[in-house]
């Protein structure tokens, strides 16, 4: 798990892709984590990418690093934790979502793990390594 967690945090900025539909739907993510030995991520309520994994737990990641000379691909299925203390986790690792999902406010900040991952890193020279 580490080696995604790393390779992702490196990133900084990957992409998640989702279904809605028959479509397809990307969108950049930042928020990352390993907690209880799991690998996490965050999205608003609100957001359509919410729903879209709440109709259909089967996700996508892209990623890229070092100058676009790697990059992963990662397969999984995403449970959602309610637990308080797995959202005060992505609190702890950007505390600047505080100010988008406070305590009282209308929206909540909704966290899942990835399970049943498959994931694989690529360099420009053909190497593929299952992380």
């Amino acid at each position: 798990m580490s080696k995604i967690y790393e390779f992702l945090k490196t990133a900084g900025v990957f992409f998640i892709a989702t279904e809605e539909g028959e479509q397809a739907r990307v969108r950049p993510f930042g928020l990352v984590f390993e907690f209880d030995d799991k690998l996490y991520f965050g999205v608003g309520d609100f957001k359509p990418s919410y729903a879209q994994l709440r109709a259909n737990p089967k996700f996508e990641i892209s990623a890229v690093k070092n100058n676009n000379s790697e990059w992963l691909r990662l397969s999984a299925e995403a449970v959602f934790d309610n637990r308080p203390e797995a959202v005060e986790q992505a609190f702890r690792v950007l505390p600047y979502l505080r100010d988008s999902y406070p305590e009282n406010g209308e929206h909540k900040l909704a966290v899942f793990y990835a399970d049943k991952i498959e994931a694989y890193a690529y360099d420009l020279s053909g190497k593929k390594e299952k992380l």
